[in-house]
């Protein structure tokens, strides 16, 4: 939860839908420099669950991200998103490199609480092996 608001300045969780959506963004935006998503616009919800996954993915590798949007016609209600990004300062790979090191980082901490946690759920009080019942 604390690299997520320090990531966004919120709250918002991890396991939050809208975050693969990001991570998604964001690895296409860092492998192949841009991200093509077809959605309806109408309810408005999805697009800007798109806006704000876009601009998380852009913060998380570093960059600006872009949207161009345009309609896929045929009488269709859908529309083409088309997300890219610029590097102003020509810094973007290292803010990159230091973003994704910082949530890896993250998920190995998170994955260590929950390890934790498990093993200590998966403790019995009866010592193994059973003892052998008497014949």
């Amino acid at each position: 939860m604390v690299r997520t608001r320090a990531m966004t300045g919120h709250d918002e969780r991890p396991d939050d839908p809208r975050w693969e959506l990001t991570l998604e963004i964001a690895g296409k935006l860092w492998l192949y420099g841009e991200h093509v998503i077809e959605i309806d616009p109408v309810p408005a919800q999805e697009f800007v669950d798109v806006q704000w996954a876009a601009r998380q993915a852009g913060r998380l590798i570093g960059v600006r991200t872009e949207l161009d949007i345009v309609p896929t016609g045929g009488g269709s209600s859908t529309v083409v998103v088309r997300i890219t990004y610029s590097d102003p300062d020509g810094r973007g790979l290292i803010r990159a490199q230091d973003g994704l090191d910082a949530l890896v980082r993250s998920v190995r901490e998170q994955q260590a609480a929950r390890d934790s946690l498990s093993r200590g759920r998966v403790r019995s009080k009866r010592p193994w092996p059973p003892p052998s019942s008497p014949s």
